[in-house]
């Protein structure tokens, strides 16, 4: 699908909209779009349709990318798996476990940037012990569950420099 026809929307109440903020931008660096082709879908293209203008020329579609390594495949399976349990409130169970194992088996291999990162974004769950109050039907931690699926799918994204993250302009637009 052109990236012209894609607009960023949230989802809330089902999940933050700071959560799909990082999925969307993980999703589109994965398929390699330019950072004008992600500003048009996070925003820029919005504000074209309510302003009644017409819509910004942001390319063709993104090639066919390459398939997800077997590691990262089962990895997002089961974290999908683990997230459907969390969905309803439920503790993710075996699926949490099993992942939590494959993030620690996998960190000296070919994807272990990618799972060292999971492995941090579901550690984080521990620290996450009462329900989001917008969303008390979720499990708590549910959001780093999602986000760290999403890590998942798209492993040729770089992980970014934790120094640049917490400077004050980091979040600055373009």
């Amino acid at each position: 699908m052109p990236p012209s026809r894609i607009l960023f929307g949230s989802d809330i109440p089902f999940a933050s909209t700071i959560q799909q903020v990082v999925q969307t931008v993980l999703v589109a660096l994965q398929v390699e779009l330019s950072v004008s082709q992600i500003c048009g879908i996070m925003g820029g293209q919005a504000r074209r349709v309510l302003a009644g203008a017409d819509l910004l020329d942001l390319g063709t579609p993104p090639p066919a990318g390459e398939p997800l390594p077997p590691a990262m495949e089962r990895m997002y399976v089961g974290l999908l798996a683990a997230c459907d349990r969390m969905l309803g409130g439920e503790d993710a169970g075996q699926q949490m476990l099993l992942a939590r194992d494959g993030c620690m088996a996998g960190a000296d291999g070919p994807d272990g940037a990618v799972l060292r990162a999971i492995g941090a974004l579901l550690d984080q769950i521990d620290d996450r012990a009462t329900p989001d109050r917008l969303r008390p039907q979720h499990a708590p931690g549910f959001d780093l569950a999602v986000v760290a699926a999403t890590v998942a799918r798209t492993p040729a994204v770089p992980e970014p420099d934790p120094e640049v993250l917490r400077s004050p302009t980091a979040l600055a637009p373009v």
